[in-house]
């Protein structure tokens, strides 16, 4: 490495970056990744946090949309620990549901989009989910995927056809939730389920803990020295850990 390069451009600081970063973000364990959200909103507004071609969002408009998700899962019974099952391409509204979603305790299984058949139905069964929302383009391969479990899903669709999703949550308040609505949901509670390839068998899933999201996301931020000036390009899926946790948080 030469002398003259720039601080902070060495491995070792680069490293050391990463090992602060994650250490002071799980100093406190009810401080998960979606009132994260909420902590950018007060301090970004209305900069551009996703941006794509299907939609896009700022700080602030990416934490209330956050809050009316939680509110939907409120609204319909969702309970804490309860997983569903999240069937969507690359959006920003991809990361917008899971962090609602767990915001108030419930466990999102990320579906690997490329499935079909028996492969998309063992990661559904596995998942123990009984709620599903799924991307109106997936409909076809989901539906032929489990029209003869024995699992019977409660489907909710985004972008297309009967009971949608993206219009039921524009009903509720996007504001930061209330003491009342706030369950106690801490970095060692669940979050995700994140599937292996499946390439030497069905795929399995792994269990991610809040813990492990926050990990993941601030020793990545920490270790690429990246800051709010900076605007990032995810060409990754965002059903597994790379594209989306640690790219996008």
């Amino acid at each position: 490495m030469s002398a003259t390069a720039p601080r902070g451009s060495t491995p070792a600081r680069a490293w050391l970056r990463a090992l602060e970063t994650t250490t002071l973000a799980a100093r406190n364990p009810e401080r998960i990744l979606p009132r994260i959200a909420g902590e950018w909103a007060q301090r970004y507004g209305g900069q551009q946090a996703l941006l794509s071609d299907r939609e896009s969002f700022t700080y602030e408009e990416l934490a209330r949309r956050v809050n009316r998700i939680s509110r939907w899962a409120l609204a319909n019974g969702v309970a804490k620990g309860e997983t569903i099952a999240l069937v969507m391409g690359n959006r920003p509204d991809y990361f917008a549901i899971w962090l609602g979603l767990t915001q108030i305790g419930a466990v999102v299984a990320l579906i690997n989009v490329n499935l079909t058949g028996p492969a998309l139905a063992h990661c559904l069964e596995v998942a123990s989910a009984r709620r599903a929302i799924v991307e109106d383009a997936m409909s076809p391969a989901f539906d032929a995927a489990v029209a003869g479990a024995a699992r019977r899903f409660e489907v909710w669709r985004h972008g297309g056809g009967a009971q949608r999703f993206d219009l039921a949550i524009e009903t509720f308040d996007g504001a930061e939730l209330g003491a009342h609505e706030r369950r106690d949901v801490t970095l060692a509670d669940r979050a995700l389920l994140i599937y292996t390839s499946g390439t030497t068998g069905l795929p399995k899933a792994a269990a991610i803990s809040h813990h492990r999201v926050i990990g993941w996301s601030h020793w990545f931020a920490g270790l690429a020295n990246m800051t709010s000036d900076d605007r990032m390009y995810d060409c990754l899926p965002m059903y597994h850990s790379v594209g989306g946790v640690a790219a996008i948080g």
